[in-house]
């Protein structure tokens, strides 16, 4: 086996084993925000301080128990925003998606490109 195709390997079983640890460690930060229930609303420092400060203690202590590396801390991060990003963008073509229909129906196309002037005016008399 060449030295590259013995790289890829090395390479690919690191990125197995770091998210083997990673993944479950971002999973149990997702948990320990979830189960705060004042998050949303306006803060000022004080407030802020008040409800992440615990939030970030407890996150900091699972890290430190599950002896994070610097490198594994920053992609454990990266992963809890990419599962927030993913609902987030799933949640936002769903709602599009029926919003698009909405508008089909409302103006009687198959597709909102098809709206011609007499269904506007159809829609407003």
């Amino acid at each position: 086996m060449s030295l590259e195709k013995q790289n890829e390997k090395r390479e690919k079983n690191l990125t197995k084993a770091r998210n083997k640890k990673c993944e479950p460690i971002a999973e149990e930060i997702l948990r320990i925000i979830a189960k705060n229930n004042e998050l949303a609303g306006e803060y000022d420092h004080k407030k802020s301080l008040k409800v992440f400060g615990p939030i970030q203690v407890e996150i900091n202590k699972l890290m430190k128990e599950k002896e994070l590396t610097m490198s594994e801390f920053n992609y454990t991060w990266s992963i809890v925003e990419t599962i927030i990003s993913q609902v987030k963008n799933f949640s936002n073509m769903a709602v599009q998606h029926a919003f698009n229909a909405a508008e089909c129906k409302l103006w009687e196309v198959d597709e909102i490109k098809d709206v011609t002037l007499q269904n506007i005016d159809n829609v407003l008399q």
